[in-house]
């Protein structure tokens, strides 16, 4: 039980890793606080979109009949022995929408 809770950790915090740097560095969108803060902000992202988009984004895998197994099986984890039940596609999709306001809203943008 543990270590599923710090697998289910250790995937958000990969995945605001991932976003925060493709936001930063590869889109080359500077924003207040860095390469950092991005990453922060993208963890409350991946946070909240896992918890608010997962019941939105499994309703509507759920009318689309032709989706492939691959992408299911990223959305619900049929497989849960393995990894812990989060939805990875939620967990991304918030991470780049808070870190895309974050950069919106955000006076640095010339910062390097």
């Amino acid at each position: 039980m543990i270590l599923k809770n710090i697998i289910t950790i250790a995937i958000y915090l990969a995945i605001s890793a991932g976003v925060g740097f493709a936001h930063y560095t590869l889109l080359k969108r500077r924003s207040f606080g860095g390469l950092y803060a991005a990453m922060g902000v993208s963890l409350f992202g991946a946070v909240i979109g896992g918890f608010a988009f997962d019941w939105i984004l499994c309703r509507i895998m759920d009318l689309i009949l032709w989706i492939t197994d691959i992408v299911n099986w990223l959305m619900k984890n049929a497989d849960a022995r393995i990894l812990p039940p989060v939805n990875l596609v939620a967990a991304i999709l918030g991470s780049f929408l808070l870190v895309y306001v974050y950069y919106r809203i955000s006076p640095g943008k010339g910062d390097k």
